[in-house]
């Protein structure tokens, strides 16, 4: 989830990449990882993030519109993500799942079970 601008880690299971980039709870990241793009890319426009790159409107459009979004070693070397976005009952972005690893030829194989397990999560999260 987004705070203070910054990707917060809510929830994590610790795997290949987690001596690099530790998802434990309440772990940190700037809002560029493959996880906050998607949440930015979902959130209102007067999110206070400062400012954004000049390319960041087309790239928005883009995660909207695949609903995935990808981090190849863009904030830590040797680690590669996958996020796809959490949605809420009232189809805004609540949070997003992502996949970490540290070989980029893995992200393709991530992206198809991480998209269903966000439908799945979404579907629960609708009803709540």
């Amino acid at each position: 989830m987004l705070r203070e601008g910054r990707t917060m880690v809510v929830a994590g299971v610790g795997g290949q990449a987690d001596e690099v980039a530790p998802q434990r709870t309440g772990a940190m990241y700037p809002w560029a990882t493959a996880a906050g793009k998607v949440l930015v890319a979902g959130a209102r426009p007067d999110l206070p993030l400062g400012a954004l790159p000049s390319s960041w409107a087309r790239t928005a459009a883009a995660i909207r519109d695949k609903g995935i979004a990808f981090d190849h070693e863009e904030i830590m070397p040797g680690v590669f993500c996958t996020a796809v976005p959490l949605f809420g009952a009232d189809e805004t972005v609540v949070a997003s799942v992502c996949a970490v690893t540290g070989s980029a030829g893995r992200l393709a194989r991530l992206a198809e079970p991480l998209a269903q397990a966000g439908q799945s999560i979404s579907t629960v999260l609708r009803t709540r």
